[in-house]
């Protein structure tokens, strides 16, 4: 029996001809996985992006794997394939898997599981503290569930709010994704990495500055050179892909600083936005 199964869905779902690699790992499940894998919780990650007949592929994952928590990201842009796997998978296993669900969608609307009471749990903003606790009280039945801080579920149709999670501005202290996890080759650009989050801008088309709370937050330039060489000596990737929300977020070009020196240490192709 697995702890959890991390799935991975967005709008190419509705498209029956993905036959190609996708551009990058999920690195926000992979994340999570880290986080579980941290506090020896066996994890699987399932990025369905890269299958076809996708809710068959689901299912027997599911009876084969047997997960606890089921735990998915959504996007906007999928959110209806999204609904429609969640239904699936409460119809057929019932109570026997919990069914929690983060991302952006989410956190901008956590009313979500009022739409959609197959969802047991909604985790509002970052997971990786949020879904340890959360596994902590589900699968170890530890803890106080009114006390887990960031999340939303219904309780006899009342939809519950905890106390809002407090933003981790300490970014390091998250340990690297769980590559090992999902097969890099698959993937056209698997060297992402996220040097930081958030941006401080107000722009009114885009979600960053409402996901981070107007908070922009930078790993040392120690602990992300550190990943870089893990990336190319463990997987000999060459090509390091910043996925930051705004890598040059920062008026004293420190960013900038921080791109040549990894290009000047690491001999690697740096592409930023």
């Amino acid at each position: 029996m697995l702890d959890v199964l991390l799935i991975n869905i967005d709008s190419t779902m509705l498209n029956n001809s993905i036959d190609v690699k996708k551009e990058t790992p999920p690195l926000g499940l992979m994340y999570l996985a880290a986080s579980l894998e941290k506090y020896d919780y066996s994890v699987n990650i399932y990025d369905i992006r890269l299958s076809q007949k996708f809710l068959g592929k689901i299912i027997k994952k599911v009876k084969k794997l047997k997960p606890q928590i089921i735990g998915i990201s959504i996007y906007t842009n999928g959110y209806i394939y999204t609904k429609h796997v969640i239904n699936i998978l409460k119809m057929i296993f019932k109570e026997d898997i919990k069914i929690v669900v983060g991302g952006p969608h989410v956190t901008t609307y956590p009313q979500i599981v009022q739409d959609n009471p197959n969802i047991d749990f909604a985790v509002i903003g970052e997971g990786e503290n949020t879904i340890v606790e959360l596994a902590n009280h589900l699968i170890r039945k530890k803890g106080n569930l009114k006390k887990i801080c960031g999340i939303t579920y219904l309780d006899n149709g009342k939809q519950i709010f905890t106390e809002k999670r407090t933003m981790e501005m300490s970014l390091e202290k998250f340990d690297y994704p769980a590559r090992h996890l999902v097969d890099l080759s698959m993937y056209e650009w698997p060297g992402g990495i996220i040097s930081s989050r958030g941006c401080p801008g107000r722009c009114i088309f885009c979600a960053a500055p409402y996901l981070s709370m107007g908070k922009y937050r930078r790993r040392n330039v120690k602990n992300i050179v550190s990943e870089v060489a893990y990336i190319v000596e463990k997987y000999n990737i060459r090509y390091i892909n910043f996925l930051d929300d705004t890598f040059t977020a920062s008026k004293n070009q420190t960013n900038w600083k921080k791109a040549r020196e990894f290009k000047k240490e690491l001999a690697t192709t740096i592409e930023i936005r």
